[in-house]
């Protein structure tokens, strides 16, 4: 049987979850940066999200990342049953 229509771009998720996490870290670093938030060596990843507004940034694009990583667990577990006993 092949694939659905919206099945077609799912190999893409897992690679999509690694970009927007990197991201996620990446941005709030840059942003704490430049506002002198944090110092520039090596900061904790805690220190990059402390202060508003890079924390607001830092938790949204986290519950970004938790939701694209829970989508994909559900269609892993949806790919993995068989289509009779697959309640998805």
């Amino acid at each position: 049987m092949g694939l659905f229509w919206f099945q077609r771009g799912l190999a893409l998720l897992p690679v999509l979850l690694v970009i927007w996490t990197y991201l996620t870290f990446t941005i709030s670093y840059i942003f704490a940066v430049s506002r002198g938030d944090v110092d520039p060596g090596f900061p904790y990843i805690s220190d990059t999200g402390a202060r508003r507004p890079e924390s607001s940034l830092f938790g949204q694009m986290l519950n970004i990342s938790a939701v694209i990583g829970q989508y994909l667990l559900s269609v892993i577990k949806c790919n993995r049953t068989s289509v009779k006993d697959a309640v998805c």
